[in-house]
Formats: structure tokens, C-alpha cells, sequence
């Protein structure tokens, strides 16, 4: 079956049993940051945003991602490479367009965020429960802007981080969502 979705901020086409997993057919199209771990939808190293949601894939039906959008880690490595190609191409045209993508550079800068405070914290990203960590505090950077300690640690209880601590996590999240709110002030203040 034909089925249309937003996959990394392109228009696609998959050809896919509609009950197949989303896990097994991201792998099969070479998006490998998405894991195979517990096939349960409980450890998250298997995670995506799913129209900006984190989500297990391997708990999404094929079926069920028909016209939505779906984000891997990989969107975000190729982010500013497509963005800085599209400014290139035409100064009088918008670089991301809605139709392009539920993402624009802001998302990339709170990527940067995650990834520079991952490993200011001492966070190592194995490669193996990077979606579940980076997506899990990508979301709550994007929801809540001043998040505390008790609801960062409540957000991750579920994920299986290999490779680091549940403090370090923690101490990692709340330093991205400083970084994250001090440019913000720093482009307000810009503006005025």
C-alpha cells in the first residue's frame, strides 16, 4: 500500500504493509538512529517525533502514519545543510515553508542546545538510546520552558539510557533549557 507522510521535512511515499512497524520501515529506508531495543514501546531507543510528539515506532502502525509527519535524528544532522542551500537558492523566498516541515531553525538551535549540554554534563551519546534522550528533552524544551528537576526526572523514568545516569540526564536537560532561554533573551533584547 501507497502511503504519503512528511518524513524528515520531505513529502514521501512509502510502500508498506499498513500493519508493518514504522521501526521496521525507517530501518529499511537507512534511518538508523532509530534502535530496535525492547519492541515494546518502553526503553524509547526506538523513538521519533511523531507530528512533534516523541514516540516508540515500534508501537506505530504503518496504517496510522498516513499524512503525518515524521522526524528521526537524521533530520536534524541534515537540518542546516538543506536550510543553508535553500537560502542560497532564492534571498526573496522563505528558507522552510509549513509545507516543508513542522520544523523551522529555532528546533535546530534546541537540538544544538541538547547537544552541547549533553556533553558540557558529561553525557555520552552511544548512538544506541540517543533518540529516546535527545527526543525526550527536546520535547520538554519545547513545552516547558523553565521545566524543574522533578518533572525532567518524571519525563525520563521510562527510558533506557545505557550509557548514562538518570542525575547526569537530568543536570543535562536543565542546562540545555538554560541555554535555550538565555538566547531567547538575548534575541529579545536584540530586538528592542
Amino acid at each position: 500500500m501507497k502511503i504519503p507522510l512528511n518524513l524528515n521535512g520531505e513529502q514521501t511515499v512509502l510502500d508498506a504493509n499498513p500493519g508493518a512497524s514504522l521501526l521496521g520501515e525507517l530501518r529499511k529506508k537507512g534511518l538508523f538512529s532509530v534502535k530496535c531495543g525492547c519492541d515494546e514501546g518502553k526503553c524509547g531507543n526506538c523513538m521519533v517525533l511523531f507530528n512533534g510528539k516523541p514516540v516508540p515506532s515500534c508501537k506505530v502502525k504503518m496504517g496510522l502514519v498516513r499524512d503525518n509527519s515524521v522526524v528521526t535524528l537524521e533530520f536534524f544532522s541534515a537540518f542546516q545543510k538543506k536550510n543553508s542551500a535553500l537560502k542560497k537558492e532564492s534571498k526573496n523566498r522563505k528558507a522552510s515553508t509549513a509545507n516543508d516541515s513542522l520544523f523551522d531553525e529555532e528546533d535546530f538551535f534546541i537540538y544544538k542546545d541538547i547537544l552541547s549540554s549533553f556533553l558540557e554534563s558529561g553525557i555520552h551519546l552511544c548512538g544506541y538510546c540517543n533518540a529516546g534522550k535527545i527526543f525526550t528533552a527536546y520535547y520538554i524544551l519545547k513545552n516547558n520552558p523553565r521545566p524543574s528537576s522533578e518533572f525532567i526526572m518524571d519525563s525520563i523514568k521510562d527510558l533506557n539510557y545505557c550509557c548514562t545516569d538518570s542525575l547526569s540526564l537530568v543536570k543535562g536537560i536543565l542546562k540545555a533549557a538554560s541555554l535555550k532561554n538565555a538566547r531567547e533573551e538575548k534575541k529579545l533584547s536584540v530586538q528592542k
